[in-house]
């Protein structure tokens, strides 16, 4: 009976241990699709993060563009400020040669005017 019991009780021992390594068997299994999983998971992380830096860089090279046009218009904008300051200047002095020319031309009118009215006298003194 002893012996039976010794072969019941390796049997038992093996049928454990066989046990244990379907165990171990099926968290190695498990592992290996955790790994892959994560493995997958991390490239489609690195896959984002390649395609997030391209677009930051896209945005980063517009907003470069964009400041260098926000320069050049606002220097277009400073050359117009000042060609309207000169304009303005221009129809200031326009408007005061204009002032001084009505002026000369009243003095030529009252010039004219007593010279055609000596004109007139010496005509009626001949007459």
């Amino acid at each position: 009976m002893r012996e039976v019991e010794k072969k019941i009780q390796v049997i038992d021992d093996i049928e454990d241990r066989i046990d244990r390594q379907l165990h171990i068997n099926s968290q190695r299994r498990e592992l290996r699709s955790k790994k892959q999983e994560l493995e997958r998971r991390e490239e489609e992380i690195s896959e984002q993060l390649e395609r997030r830096n391209s677009e930051a860089e896209l945005a980063k090279e517009e907003v470069e563009r964009l400041e260098s046009e926000k320069t050049e218009l606002k220097s277009e904008v400073d050359d117009l400020k000042s060609d309207i300051k000169q304009l303005q200047q221009d129809k200031s002095d326009v408007k005061d040669s204009i002032s001084a020319l009505r002026e000369k031309k009243k003095e030529l009118d009252r010039k004219v005017e007593r010279v055609y009215s000596k004109i007139l006298k010496i005509d009626s003194d001949d007459q």
